[in-house]
Parts: structure tokens; C-alpha cells; sequence
């Protein structure tokens, strides 16, 4: 597999009358694999391109999250779970009882958040929270905020407001690379 990012340019026809994507990459990121793939039938994903934020955020987060679990005597997994439900991403889910385990396997944390009868068929909504490594550089903010509230909560020593801002815009400088 070949992970190439580029810039959407548009379609045009072929002589045949089939349709053409054009897609516009860097001559950097043309490689030999690339090249092998000339004349061959390929398939190709797109979606819209978004910058991923600093792993030094990640480690960041990380390390709050030990601090936290050494101050209550439990694990950073533990935590980091608690930190999602409190200040991360999720999304509800409406499914049946005989798809719940399957729902809730898509998900770092879930949570049922409401039972009901619709037409006599039980449906339950479940809150499913992503985990941090699918987090945009602005939802990551959020949860290191979140977190760096409850450290000093529990009187734990964390970095200045200006040193976070500035781990989490780390990101944009590595999009200008």
C-alpha cells in the first residue's frame, strides 16, 4: 500500500470517454512504488485531508494521565478512559440489544445512555468515545485542557498555558515540512 496526500484538481475524460482523476502530489512523493503501480488497476480511498496533532501532545496527555493515576492509586488506562468520557469525542449510536457487543467494540469507551421501546422493539442509544490518536490537533486541545484542569485540581504541578499552546501547535509548523 502507497499513502500519498494530494491535492484534488478535478477530473477530466479519457479518449475512451472514462473518467479521469487528476490529482496534483509533490515530485518528492513520487516513488518507485508508485511507479510500479503505472498501467495496473488500483484502488483508491479519498477523503479530506487533516493535519493529526503533535505526538508530543499525545505523550503529554499521556504522562497527565500517569500523574493523575499515581495521585488515586489506580492505573493511567483507567484514567485515560475517564479523561474521554470527560473531555473527549464520542458519538451515539441507536442499535438493537443483539448488536450492543458489536457497537460497543468500535470504541475505546462506550456507555449506554438511554434504553427505549419503539413500535414494541427495544433500542438502546450508546455513546461510543474515540480514542485520542483519531483526535484533530483542536480536539486534543480540549482534552489536554480537560485534563491539565483536573491535575491541578488534585494539586498537580503541570506546564503554563503558553507551553501547551505551544506543544499543540507543534502540528501546524510540521504541515509547512
Amino acid at each position: 500500500m502507497i499513502h500519498v496526500v494530494a491535492d484534488y484538481e478535478g477530473l477530466t475524460r479519457t479518449t475512451e470517454g472514462d473518467l479521469m482523476l487528476l490529482l496534483a502530489i509533490s515530485d518528492s512523493e513520487v516513488t518507485e512504488g508508485l511507479k510500479k503501480l503505472e498501467g495496473k488497476r488500483v484502488v483508491i480511498d479519498m477523503k479530506t485531508y487533516s493535519e493529526k496533532r503533535s505526538l508530543n501532545a499525545n505523550k503529554y496527555f499521556w504522562k497527565l494521565c500517569t500523574l493523575i493515576a499515581e495521585k488515586c492509586g489506580t492505573d493511567k488506562d483507567s484514567i485515560y478512559d475517564l479523561m474521554l468520557t470527560r473531555y473527549g469525542q464520542y458519538t451515539d449510536i441507536e442499535c438493537e440489544p443483539s448488536a450492543l457487543a458489536s457497537v460497543k467494540a468500535l470504541f475505546r469507551v462506550s456507555e449506554v445512555v438511554h434504553e427505549d421501546f419503539i413500535n414494541e422493539s427495544e433500542k438502546i442509544t450508546l455513546r461510543g468515545f474515540f480514542g485520542s490518536s483519531s483526535y484533530t490537533s483542536k480536539e486534543m486541545s480540549e482534552l489536554i485542557n480537560g485534563v491539565k484542569q483536573e491535575c491541578e485540581d488534585y494539586g498537580i504541578e503541570t506546564w503554563s498555558q503558553d507551553e501547551i499552546n505551544r506543544l499543540l501547535g507543534e502540528w501546524e509548523s510540521e504541515r509547512g515540512k
